[in-house]
């Protein structure tokens, strides 16, 4: 039996991490280990989570180093304990009894294929997709999800969220790990782009988890976190392309700010915050 490490962060969502945890070990894959890494949360998340699973491994991080950084302290750790394969997943993330089996069965299958991502439903609306894999869009520049009867069949995809995602070890040695400068949001499309060079990604519909989702699901409730990491990092996952490409994708991002600030101003919500946050994040994506 392969030998699978979970790679779980959190921060400041114990609650969260909790379910998350407790679903992966009822999974029913003997196999299977989870490590849990704290982004320096500033709440009780640390107390409760050594309280609450005390046979589960809690690397604790000085700093909040975001989504990238996070996850490779987890990496690291999965390697660093001879894990075949490595589990990502969000921490607002449940799963389903059996889930790893079909995942597993594709890169076992196929040397080929170092990637596996699966079905994801939102928690509040489980007949709703959340978008796991797809293709990269270069006029959006940006992750564009599988839709209508892909999503319902095994698909080659050259883009995968990081949402969910069944790694092979060797990927690490050979690809890198995630690229800590997005601090969160981009890095996975960044990291899409660079295992597509070398490996095959898969999307299979066999396994399904339930995503919770904390952004902001229209763009008037979309955070002020997430409108900065969104419109900063759309260029930055780009940086190796022309640069005339990289000026076009400026124009997107501007073009996307003026549509996001309007569904704001008319939303309401937090409009100082949300606005501040997302035209710093131009500002900072642009240059």
């Amino acid at each position: 039996m392969k030998h699978i490490i979970a790679v779980v962060l959190n921060w400041n969502a114990a609650d969260d991490t909790l379910a998350c945890v407790r679903s992966l070990l009822d999974s029913g894959y003997e196999g299977l280990d989870v490590v849990v890494v704290d982004n320096a949360s500033s709440d009780d998340s640390v107390s409760r989570l050594r309280a609450e699973l005390p046979d589960i491994p809690l690397l604790t991080r000085p700093s909040n180093g975001g989504y990238a950084a996070g996850n490779n302290a987890g990496i690291k750790y999965a390697l660093e304990h001879a894990a075949d394969y490595v589990l990502v997943l969000n921490n607002d993330v449940v799963v389903t009894r059996g889930f790893l089996d079909p995942m597993l069965a594709e890169l076992e299958a196929d040397p080929t294929v170092a990637l596996v991502t699966c079905d994801a439903r939102f928690q509040s609306d489980t007949s709703r997709p959340y978008p796991t894999g797809g293709r990269i869009s270069w006029w959006r520049g940006a992750g564009v999800a599988l839709s209508g009867p892909s999503r319902h069949e095994r698909t080659l995809v050259d883009f995968v969220s990081g949402c969910i995602l069944l790694m092979r070890r060797d990927l690490f040695e050979k690809v890198g790990f995630f690229d800590e400068s997005f601090f969160m949001y981009f890095e996975d499309v960044d990291y899409s782009r660079r295992v597509s060079r070398q490996f095959r990604m898969v999307y299979t519909p066999k396994a399904t988890v339930y995503h919770r989702s904390g952004g902001g699901d229209a763009w008037s409730r979309q955070t002020p976190t997430y409108l900065y990491y969104m419109t900063r990092n759309r260029v930055r996952a780009f940086r190796d392309r022309s640069a005339f490409y990289r000026a076009y994708l400026v124009l997107v991002s501007f073009a996307a700010a003026v549509s996001k600030s309007v569904a704001i101003l008319v939303g309401g919500g937090r409009r100082d915050q949300q606005l501040g946050a997302l035209w710093r994040g131009f500002v900072a994506g642009a240059h």
